[in-house]
């Protein structure tokens, strides 16, 4: 998100420096009290977090205020609770990739709803955070980066089957 407002929206270097400073504790604010890692809390732990930086950095360049910018961390975060972390083959190809696109483009209409909305906002930034752990440590471990549940699971049952892949279906033969 950043490289991209630097490379193609003309932010300088200083711009994106701050940005940065920004995102940072945004991210050591969830790994304090929650985490950032697929393995202790699904991909809302990962991603949410990823997202939640790239808002509030984006956020900052946009010279939002502060309360602006904690909403824009606060709603990219809540919108991934829940997700899982299911990596197909163990790698971080198949969901991982669109997920993170897709979480850029989260982060970038956090910031716009965060504009619009930071007044009448009824959950904070810290509330979404415990809410994202208690549903990390309350989620089966098969979606915690193991590749043994969601996506992962059923990809290897039709690789298993000996099942065909064939535009965006499995055939089996």
């Amino acid at each position: 998100m950043l490289y991209y407002m630097r490379h193609d929206r003309g932010y300088d270097e200083d711009e994106i420096i701050d940005a940065l400073a920004v995102a940072g504790p945004i991210g050591n604010i969830i790994r304090t009290n929650a985490g950032v890692s697929g393995a202790q809390c699904g991909c809302q732990d990962e991603i949410g977090s990823a997202c939640s930086m790239a808002a509030a950095g984006l956020a900052s360049l946009q010279g939002l205020s502060i309360d602006e910018i904690e909403y824009s961390a606060e709603v990219a975060m809540e919108h991934h609770l829940g997700l899982t972390c299911d990596p197909v083959n163990g790698l971080v190809q198949i969901p991982c990739i669109e997920r993170n696109t897709v979480a850029a483009m989260r982060a970038v209409n956090a910031v716009n709803l965060s504009r619009f909305l930071s007044k009448t906002r009824r959950i904070s930034f810290d509330e979404v955070i415990a809410t994202m752990y208690e549903t990390g440590i309350d989620m089966n471990e098969k979606y915690k980066e193991t590749a043994h549940g969601g996506l992962a699971q059923i990809y290897n049952s039709y690789q298993r089957s000996g099942a065909e892949f064939c535009e965006g279906f499995y055939i089996k033969e």
